[in-house]
Formats: structure tokens, C-alpha cells, sequence
């Protein structure tokens, strides 16, 4: 059942409706200006309460993620984070109390302190679990549809300049010069020049190397399939130097076979080599934009990254001015006039 009040503001009198179950618990409210329009919102609310079923009206978020988690077989480690975050504020409400004020409350207090990019994976994470609930039989309405998104900005694209890359790569070498795990030089090494992502080499084993051939496959990748690299030399003259047990990862902690977190020493080695706003997925980047400088087509830089869409490799391909002008020069300089 539904309660209309009447508000007072400096702006002006506005209206506000509460709806309840039959028990008194609190279903939604809203605020509008002009009562007419909020009977017909009261109404709205009331015929899709009406249609929709038990399951939908006892079932708590918190209770949905646990279902959708035992589907979902993404890769994206970070929407855990955002499933996790949705559920300290949402996850003992029932589905059909969730409102599209209550996400968008939520939403504008976490984009003071994010990019709007960020804000937008959110919503999109919340709203994931809302068709989800469709899909598995339950009914009623999204609420985070009609949550405002925000523009993003264009994607950002950083990559080392030649003098950047030698400065950083030897503030590695003096980190691991005087560090117990020693291997920073090699996995920014192999990062740069096989586009790998971070996660694909903290997975990679000692096994998946093909000494011989210098290739290595990287298993289970961000695509949900393995993938092939080839090492460059540079890279094959620093494994060989910390070649293990064929079991063991590569750049495991000391006495674990667990990823070494190795942040520190990331931070330490920029810190030493003054190359700013640069992170470690930039090394990707950096791949396929010395890749595109080289000479290397569109195909050859998806393959390399291990992109199933060229769309998203074109983002990484990004010409130098010099390159632009070289290729330019050679196909037009002789031309006759």
C-alpha cells in the first residue's frame, strides 16, 4: 500500500510516496513535484509489485550474487571487487526494495572519489546482476537502467619513449640488485616484449616454456582460451639465468609456489627511473606501439596481444609522427610530379 505525503521546501511544496508491503516493510519511495504524476508512479510500482513473484520479493541481493557467482566464468578479476562492494551496501535487501534512487545514491557518492569510467563499470556490474535474476526465472523491474551514466574519457594510451624504457629497465636491474626476489628485470622484460597482461605471466610455470622453440603458452588467458608468446633473445638470456622446477611458477614468492606481489619493487624502480603516471599494463602499450613503430600491420598486433576483436587492438596501434612521416616519404617521395 502506498502513502502520499506533502513536503515543504524553500523551492516549493513537492510530494513524496511511500510504498510498504502488507507486513509495513519498506518498498520504495519517491519524490515528485506534482501529485498526479506521482499517483501514476504509485500505480506503475504497485501493478509490477503485484505481478511479480515470491521468489523475487524474499530473495536478498546478497543471496543473487551467491547464485550468479556459481555462472559466471568471466576473467575480469576486479568485477569481484565491484560484486563485493555492491553487496556491503545492498546485500541484506530484498531485490524488489532496491530502487533506482537507492543505486543512484550510492553511485553519485562513489564517483567523488572515481573517474567516470570507473562509476560506469559499477553500474554496469549492479546491473549485471539484475538481468542475471531475469534470466534465472525471477521478474520484476532493473533498477540501475534508469541510473544516470556519465561520459568517459577517450582511452588512455601511455608507452615509453626509448630514453624512459633504458632508465627504467636499469632501476630494475639496481632493485634487484639489492632484493631477496630478484626477478623485476625479467617480468618487466617479458611484459614489454610479448604484450603479455600481468596476470597471464605471475600464471606462467617453469612447463609452459618451449626452450627450443623460445615460445611459451600462456593458459586460461583474460579470453577464456591459452594463447602462444615468442621470446625475443633479450627475454630467453634472462629466463635461462632463473630457470627452475618445471612445476613451479616463475615468479613465485620465496619458499611458495604463490605470484610474488612485487608492487614495491615496481613502485621503487619508477621512483628511480623518474618515468611518471606509467603503470604496469602500460608495458602492453608500450608492445604494441614499438610494434606499430616498427612497421608491424593491424593482424600482427592483434596476434601478438591476443585480441579476439581487431577493434580493441586498434587502440594500442598508435603511429609516431616520425613513423607516419617515414612511411609518407617512402611512397611519395618518388613519385613523379
Amino acid at each position: 500500500m502506498a502513502t502520499i505525503i506533502k513536503l515543504n521546501r524553500k523551492s516549493g511544496h513537492v510530494f513524496k510516496a511511500i510504498i510498504k508491503d502488507k507486513q509495513g516493510r519498506l518498498l520504495k519511495t519517491k519524490t515528485m513535484r506534482y501529485k498526479t504524476d506521482l499517483l501514476q508512479w504509485i500505480k506503475d510500482n504497485e501493478d509490477n509489485y503485484r505481478k511479480v513473484g515470491t521468489r523475487w520479493r524474499n530473495i536478498t541481493l546478497s543471496q543473487l550474487i551467491l547464485e550468479y557467482l556459481a555462472e559466471w566464468d568471466g576473467k575480469d578479476h576486479t568485477n569481484h571487487l565491484r560484486i563485493s562492494w555492491w553487496s556491503d551496501r545492498l546485500g541484506n535487501r530484498k531485490l524488489a526494495t532496491i530502487s533506482t534512487e537507492d543505486v543512484a545514491g550510492f553511485l553519485n557518492a562513489y564517483r567523488k572519489t572515481v573517474s567516470n569510467s570507473t562509476h560506469n563499470r559499477m553500474k554496469s556490474c549492479l546491473s549485471a546482476l539484475f538481468r542475471f535474476a531475469k534470466k534465472v526465472g525471477y521478474t520484476g523491474e532493473n533498477p540501475v537502467l534508469n541510473a544516470p551514466s556519465y561520459k568517459e574519457a577517450k582511452n588512455r594510451i601511455r608507452y615509453l619513449t626509448n630514453e624512459e624504457r633504458l632508465n627504467l629497465l636499469e632501476a630494475c636491474r639496481a632493485v634487484d640488485a639489492v632484493s631477496e626476489w630478484n626477478k623485476l628485470t625479467l617480468l618487466v622484460t617479458m611484459a614489454l616484449m610479448t604484450g603479455a597482461r600481468r596476470g597471464e605471466l605471475l600464471k606462467l610455470c617453469w612447463s609452459d616454456i618451449d626452450f627450443s622453440n623460445r615460445t611459451a603458452v600462456l593458459k586460461d588467458t583474460k579470453n577464456g582460451s591459452d594463447r602462444m608468446v615468442s621470446f625475443p633473445l633479450p627475454v630467453l638470456e634472462l629466463i635461462l639465468k632463473h630457470r627452475g622446477l618445471d612445476d613451479a611458477l616463475i615468479f613465485s614468492a620465496t619458499n611458495t609456489n604463490k605470484p610474488f606481489v612485487f608492487r614495491k619493487h615496481w613502485v621503487k624502480a619508477l621512483e628511480i627511473a623518474a618515468v611518471k603516471d606509467f603503470r604496469f599494463h602500460d608495458l602492453r602499450h608500450t608492445c604494441a606501439s614499438y610494434l606499430a613503430n616498427a612497421g608491424a600491420t593491424g593482424p600482427d598486433i592483434q596476434a601478438v596481444l591476443g585480441h579476439k576483436n581487431y577493434e580493441t587492438t586498434k587502440k594500442y596501434v598508435h603511429l609516431s609522427s616520425e613513423r607516419v612521416q617515414s612511411v609518407t616519404d617512402s611512397v611519395f617521395d618518388k613519385l613523379a610530379m
